[in-house]
């Protein structure tokens, strides 16, 4: 993660999602490969902790962060294409 660091900050968008969807998503993800026991990639605390990861590093960054729970992915690449045109401006 420390490689992040080298990045301007402009250049950085984190996203984040409700666990209980992320969770939802990797079962599925695993059950479409496949995997039948989920291992540690869908447990909820792993997945706690993974957000509390990231949200970690997206304060120390100060970068903007798009909750991605409740979007369609298009609504989500215009947000994203305006905070880029934003940070463009600086």
């Amino acid at each position: 993660a420390e490689e992040l660091f080298e990045i301007p900050v402009k250049r950085i968008i984190g996203l984040t999602k409700i666990p209980d969807l992320l969770n939802n998503i990797r079962k599925e993800s695993l059950k479409e490969m496949g995997v039948t026991n989920y291992s540690s990639y869908a447990d909820l605390e792993r997945i706690l902790e993974n957000l509390d990861y990231a949200n970690k590093i997206f304060h120390r960054l100060k970068c903007p962060v798009i909750d991605v729970s409740q979007r369609a992915i298009e609504k989500t690449a215009s947000i994203i294409m305006s905070i880029i045109a934003k940070n463009n401006k600086q």
